[in-house]
């Protein structure tokens, strides 16, 4: 739980995390299940729009990925890593997800807060600009 509670200071989803990167390493290198690295298929690639291709593929959207990918996981594949009840979490993991998202939430509204009352540059110099380093 402690772990938990750092990560969560940190914007990260600790158990969804966890879990999709076991399920990674479990499907590592495969071309259908595995959930990162790999190339989308071609019939996938032809079929996006044309701003979801520019914005994946052209540098520095590419960088900023993360996010999306948490909430829509990669092209053909559905759910997010917010969601406990989405195909990635087996059961028995909902509950460790459902409190990681709830965590995860109560600290972007406290950043939301934070910006209000302090203001959003004092954020960008207190919490944004030492996160990136």
């Amino acid at each position: 739980m402690h772990i938990a509670k750092t990560k969560t200071i940190l914007l990260l989803l600790i158990n969804n995390s966890r879990i999709g990167h076991r399920t990674h390493h479990q499907n590592h290198g495969h071309a259908d299940k595995d959930e990162a690295w790999v190339p989308l298929p071609e019939n996938i690639y032809k079929n996006l729009d044309s701003s979801t291709k520019f914005l994946r593929f052209t540098i520095p959207f590419p960088l900023l990925a993360h996010p999306l990918y948490l909430l829509y996981r990669s092209p053909g594949k559905d759910g997010s890593h917010f969601n406990p009840n989405t195909e990635l979490f087996l059961p028995s993991e909902r509950s460790n997800v459902f409190f990681s998202t709830v965590c995860w939430s109560l600290m972007f509204v406290l950043l939301l807060v934070l910006s209000v009352v302090i203001g959003p540059v004092q954020m960008i110099k207190l919490y944004w600009i030492p996160y990136w380093l």
